[in-house]
């Protein structure tokens, strides 16, 4: 068998994947390979500059409140610049407060200690 040419990047293939989050500025895709899940960020506008340094911002934050980010360069899917995160499940606080209306005040003052911290 011959080796893949050093030009070819060695990318794990996709098993599957769900878009998280779409706006104009970034597109949040889920990627499961095997066992691993991981979230890309896709920079649809920006450049590989703007998410090279969102990535070192985040590793400078790393908090349990912080999703950790992995790396910063060029999605392998879009070509088009990306960081990619560890996957956290969690609740999405917009679909929370249109499904259920406002929070009570002990709960959303628990998410902004949270946050504060």
């Amino acid at each position: 068998m011959n080796p893949k040419p050093a030009s070819e990047p060695d990318v794990t293939p996709v098993d599957s994947q769900w878009l998280v989050h779409c706006s104009p500025e970034r597109t949040l895709v889920a990627r499961r390979r095997g066992e691993d899940i991981e979230l890309v960020k896709i920079f649809e506008q920006g450049s590989l500059l703007d998410a090279q340094q969102e990535a070192e911002i985040a590793k400078n934050l790393a908090h349990p409140g912080v999703v950790p980010y992995r790396t910063a360069g060029q999605d392998p899917v879009t070509n088009k610049p990306c960081v990619t995160m560890d996957y956290c499940e969690g609740e999405n606080l917009e679909r929370l407060v249109a499904d259920a209306g406002p929070l009570p005040a002990g709960r959303a003052a628990s998410m902004i200690a949270q946050l504060a911290s």
